[in-house]
């Protein structure tokens, strides 16, 4: 399975800022800056970081619900890579769909599981309504449903089930990739393993690609086989999940594993305002405000993105942090 499915190069979003902020009147702010991604064929790829990191931006653009600045996505289909923006939107829909955060607000609540389920495929035409619950009935059976759940209506099932029958909904089109938006974060934790092992499973048997966007490292570390770290719209750190965790070598990361799996004092990830945005527009690195090993060259010359035997990272200091955790 070393298919190459995804290839994001150099994407960038920038919006405008809609008023001064710290005396940058029309400025752009970088959302997502300068993304590098490659996914392959049945692996899972997480993309990890604190509220306003960027990441969901990032799944946006790869859906095309937002237009990029610069840089370009391709995703695999039956002829090879495509750039997404010459694709027509149900071919791109056809190789990727995408599983939301909240399951009870993703669903449409009028209408019945097995018309939500095969929305893409009835707006295609072609089958009759009939047809259409058989295979509704078949990827309900996929994701562990019966059938006495086809005629029920979202507000009738459990957080587990909706989120299950948005999994059998994003598998209807048979895509080879899915963008799974912290797919857990609204499930209780007994329910988490569950929808988790399901997706685990359905990736072996489908070879399906996982884009995996969380903020929790404890599921990261258990599922994804890459991981990549951004901070302030960039890419900071990349590579093979197990090492990227296990021995960090960007401060950012560092502290995000020590505060996410308790192994030292990391600092909290925060919510964003306008003192976490106030980076973006300033030079150097967008850490260093933050960065307790930050010297005077960090502020004014952003750091370059130096390549590893597996992965990367972006820090002048990656020497001296390498390690594993205490």
């Amino acid at each position: 399975m070393d298919e190459e499915l995804l290839v994001i190069e150099g994407l960038c979003k920038r919006y405008p800022v809609r008023r001064p902020l710290w005396g940058r009147a029309g400025a752009l702010l970088p959302a997502v800056d300068q993304v590098s991604l490659r996914l392959r064929r049945g692996r899972t790829l997480a993309v990890v970081g604190e509220s306003g990191s960027g990441k969901s931006t990032l799944a946006r653009l790869l859906l095309r619900l937002e237009t990029p600045t610069a840089g370009r996505i391709r995703i695999a289909g039956e002829d090879g890579l495509a750039d997404i923006a010459a694709l027509p939107a149900a071919e791109l829909y056809r190789r990727v769909q995408m599983v939301f955060q909240d399951p009870y607000g993703s669903l449409n609540p009028r209408r019945r599981v097995w018309e939500i389920v095969t929305t893409a495929l009835a707006a295609r035409g072609g089958q009759t309504r009939a047809a259409l619950r058989q295979t509704a009935a078949a990827l309900l059976r996929e994701v562990g449903l019966g059938e006495e759940h086809l005629h029920a209506f979202p507000g009738a099932l459990s957080g587990g089930q909706r989120q299950r029958v948005g999994i059998a909904r994003a598998l209807a089109s048979r895509p080879r990739l899915l963008v799974l938006d912290e797919p857990l974060s609204a499930l209780d934790l007994s329910i988490q393993a569950q929808v988790l092992n399901l997706l685990m499973a359905l990736q072996r048997r489908l070879g399906l690609g996982y884009l995996f966007i969380s903020h929790d490292l404890a599921v990261v570390r258990h599922v994804a086989d890459e991981v990549a770290v951004m901070y302030a719209g960039q890419l900071v750190e990349w590579g093979p999940a197990a090492e990227v965790i296990a021995a960090p070598r960007h401060p950012y990361t560092r502290a995000l594993v020590q505060s996410c799996l308790g192994l030292g004092p990391g600092r909290p990830a925060s919510a964003p305002n306008e003192a976490a945005l106030e980076p973006r527009l300033q030079p150097g690195c967008r850490f260093a405000p933050r960065c307790p090993g930050a010297q005077a060259h960090c502020r004014t010359a952003p750091p370059p993105l130096r390549a590893l035997p597996a992965g990367g990272v972006a820090c002048v200091q990656s020497t001296e942090l390498q390690g594993a955790l205490p």
